[in-house]
């Protein structure tokens, strides 16, 4: 029987690294099987905040499934008439095939046991995301593009300094949020996420890499 189990901790650079701007990529095997949820993704270390509300960018999502990965934008911030906090995300959905947003490997039988290179880049103009050198979409995030109502007009959270996250969660029993039928079964074990490494390109021109 399957029992429930918590990710104590993802690895993150809150404490080392915050960033914006340039090309970041890695080299990983991804799990890609029923009941995971791998992430790799950024978001606003507390002290580099400038924007009144936190961005997170998730460069893939793998949402219990075989062969896709899916980008995502989010806005989080205090909402001072409702006293809550908001969140909004880019339409579409977690876990929704979006030809825009998603990539979809074309042969999956062997992709757990396969490496490949993710990749990110980002621009003061847009954010585009990479499966093995192949750009598979683009948002843009000039001041002419928003996916927002009030309180979390704009899109100048996507400027502020970012970390970088890696997660590995499963679908277990009392999980707080997952895709319709995705509860982890015993056969799907184990699930690993190795990364071989990381890598960021920047402008040497331009101090905007922050050792925090």
């Amino acid at each position: 029987p399957t029992k429930r189990c918590l990710l104590s901790r993802g690895v993150a650079t809150h404490e080392t690294m915050a960033f914006k701007y340039g090309y970041l990529e890695m080299r990983a095997k991804v799990p890609f099987k029923h009941g995971a949820w791998p992430s790799w993704w950024m978001t606003v270390p507390k002290a580099r905040q400038k924007c009144a509300w936190m961005s997170e960018v998730d460069i893939f999502e793998v949402f219990s499934s075989k062969n896709e990965v899916v980008a995502n934008l989010h806005k989080w911030g205090w909402n001072n008439q409702a006293k809550k906090m908001d969140h909004v995300m880019l339409p579409g959905g977690e876990g929704v095939t979006q030809e825009s947003r998603g990539y979809r490997f074309p042969d999956a039988a062997k992709l757990n046991d396969e490496f490949h290179v993710y990749g990110y880049e980002w621009t003061p103009q847009a954010m585009s995301f990479f499966v093995d050198g192949m750009r598979y979409c683009t948002i843009p995030i000039d001041e002419k593009h928003d996916y927002s109502p009030k309180p979390l007009k704009g899109m100048a959270g996507h400027h502020d300094f970012h970390s970088v996250i890696f997660n590995n969660e499963v679908f277990t029993p009392g999980h707080g949020w997952m895709p319709k039928g995705a509860e982890l079964k015993p056969e799907d074990l184990p699930i690993d996420y190795e990364i071989d490494w990381v890598r960021l390109w920047q402008d040497p021109g331009k101090e905007e890499l922050k050792i925090l």
